[in-house]
């Protein structure tokens, strides 16, 4: 069991990788319902000791990045951290990002990513969101800086973009979450 998950722990930094939100995962079952794998997988972090995201936890792990990593690159956060960083209501569990870089300078990228999630504990799941759906028009012109380590400029990942994936996914809190954009005047 524990080596099990110690290989699923971090392995959300790679494009595709198995993680426990992608394999429902269940302390070593598969569990059928979409909504049970995503609730789930707070228990294989729970088991690990993974250490759920905060702003400030968020910006240190930006911080560490970009003293790891000597290039330049754009990462992106998006989903319930990129919330929290706003201010949102509610905790999440991992940090999803993706992140645009030289195409050779992908994979000591995502190595880095993965090497400073593990010494913090953090649940980190790398995924395009344009693999979710089309992004809206002017995703690209709406990104909110979070700022510059080193060479790394981070961003929250565009709101419409995000409100649009949580309506999709469409769970209770997702749904809450698009309330909160709107309310907080982040979106239309």
């Amino acid at each position: 069991f524990g080596s099990a998950v110690e290989r699923l722990r971090f392995s959300g930094a790679r494009r595709g990788a198995p993680t426990p939100k992608r394999l429902g995962l269940q302390l070593g079952r598969i569990v059928p319902a979409r909504c049970a794998a995503y609730a789930q997988a707070f228990e294989v972090r729970r088991a690990c000791r993974l250490t759920e995201p905060t702003p400030p936890l968020i910006e240190q792990f930006l911080g560490r990045l970009g003293q790891r990593f000597d290039r330049p690159a754009s990462f992106y956060i998006f989903g319930g951290s990129a919330l929290l960083l706003l201010g949102g209501p509610r905790n999440t569990g991992d940090v999803d990002f993706t992140f645009v870089i030289e195409t050779e300078m992908a994979d000591p990228f995502r190595q880095a990513i993965e090497a400073v999630g593990k010494e913090m504990g953090l649940d980190l799941e790398e995924s395009d969101p344009a693999e979710f759906m089309p992004l809206p028009a002017g995703a690209e012109g709406r990104h909110r800086r979070i700022g510059r380590f080193g060479r790394i400029d981070a961003y929250i990942f565009d709101l419409y973009s995000i409100a649009l994936m949580k309506l999709d996914r469409a769970f209770p809190a997702d749904v809450e979450d698009v309330h909160y954009l709107i309310r907080a005047g982040y979106i239309e």
